[in-house]
């Protein structure tokens, strides 16, 4: 594994557990946090040694998390925050559209599980909010390491 290699996974790491953290502590994802794991994220793609690829690679996946929780996010009328939906774009710089895809399957999945166990264990109704944040993090990392 090459050193921009292991720099990417642990800043991708980083970024994931920071956003976990702050979403499940506040119910929101700062602007500022994205930005800083698009710029990280950008430049490790643009210090790649096949840069070229490895850019369009990772706008694919930034483009293809965006629509694809953005329509999520359009269909859940206000259950889901925006901010859900940058942080899968963001992702997507760091995963592609492959990844983005099986983190987006993933995150929804162990969210949805999670939401359904709260509910079984009455210990959480329909009406409450649920940080999606940590969920669709986790299925980022998954997907990080499946495809890896």
């Amino acid at each position: 594994m090459s050193i921009s290699a292991v720099v990417e996974v642990i800043l991708f790491f980083l970024f994931l557990l920071w956003v976990s953290i702050v979403d499940y502590r506040t119910f929101t994802i700062p602007n500022r946090i994205l930005l800083y794991g698009l710029m990280a994220g950008g430049v490790l793609q643009v210090v790649q040694k096949d840069w070229q690829d490895s850019l369009i690679e990772s706008l694919s996946g930034m483009l293809t998390g965006f629509f694809i929780l953005f329509l999520l996010y359009l269909l859940s009328r206000g259950k889901m925050g925006f901010g859900d939906v940058k942080f899968v774009a963001v992702c997507g710089i760091y995963l592609g559209v492959q990844g983005t895809l099986v983190a987006i399957l993933l995150g929804t999945a162990i969210g949805g599980g999670a939401g359904a166990l709260l509910l079984l264990k009455r210990k959480g109704d329909r009406k409450q909010y649920m940080a999606y944040g940590p969920y669709l993090a986790l299925g980022a990392l998954l997907a990080w390491f499946l495809s890896g």
